[in-house]
């Protein structure tokens, strides 16, 4: 088994659930006890599989950035040490997110502000800008917050079913579907777990993150996660 330090990525597959319909129920209603697993995705479309990435400590180094003072606010330039850094970083981001867009529909839930994905990749790795294209990048926090003051873990919970809902939607019935999550957080692993687990034929994989991670760490990890892709999937 491949890991970081001594952090592991881990992943948790949760295959197929089975419900009376197939309509997605409400975050509200679904039971949070999780099911067994199954090994078989063998039918799984690639049309079908929807790739959600969390953004600050899973694509974008947040913490370290914050712990070095680097803000969006900073008039200065970005260090030329940190600059080098973050490149690697970049370069590595790259590769993964157009890896997963050859897989399925990608998309980026965070639970930062609206416009901060975009603004940040900007000002810290430029070159991923353009890849953001096509990857619908929602705010769970401007979404949500007005609905549940103080709780980010329900914002996580109703953005992936926002989400999940319009895939569903979006395909056949008969069709199994392949949900993967990818964040630092345990919002992302208990939103994906509470919204799929009642559904008909979902076979869904949470990739836990390391939290906090370095700069150095956080590559390391987006390298593992793209060397190991096939298999997660």
């Amino acid at each position: 088994n491949r890991s970081l330090n001594a952090h592991p990525i881990t992943s948790s597959p949760h295959h197929p659930i089975t419900m009376a319909s197939a309509a997605l129920p409400s975050p509200s209603k679904v039971d949070d006890e999780e099911k067994p697993a199954s090994s078989s995705s063998s039918s799984v479309h690639v049309d079908n599989t929807l790739i959600i990435f969390d953004w600050d400590d899973t694509l974008m180094s947040s913490s370290w950035l914050a712990q070095n003072g680097l803000r969006l606010d900073t008039p200065a330039e970005v260090p030329a040490a940190a600059v080098k850094q973050l490149t690697q970083l970049e370069e590595s981001v790259i590769t993964l997110l157009n890896r997963a867009k050859k897989y399925g529909h990608v998309c980026i839930i965070t639970n930062a502000e609206t416009g901060w994905v975009e603004l940040s990749a900007k000002k810290f790795m430029p070159a991923v800008v353009p890849v953001l294209d096509g990857i619908h990048v929602l705010s769970a926090r401007s979404t949500y917050e007005s609905m549940y003051p103080d709780s980010p873990a329900d914002w996580k919970v109703q953005a992936f079913y926002q989400k999940i809902y319009d895939s569903y939607k979006a395909s056949p019935a008969d069709r199994h579907k392949n949900i993967l999550s990818f964040g630092d957080s345990i919002h992302e692993r208990h939103a994906i777990h509470k919204v799929t687990a009642t559904l008909r034929a979902a076979f869904t994989k949470s990739v836990k993150f390391v939290e906090r991670p370095t700069v150095e760490q956080l590559k390391r990890q987006v390298d593992l996660v793209h060397s190991c892709f096939d298999d997660i999937v």
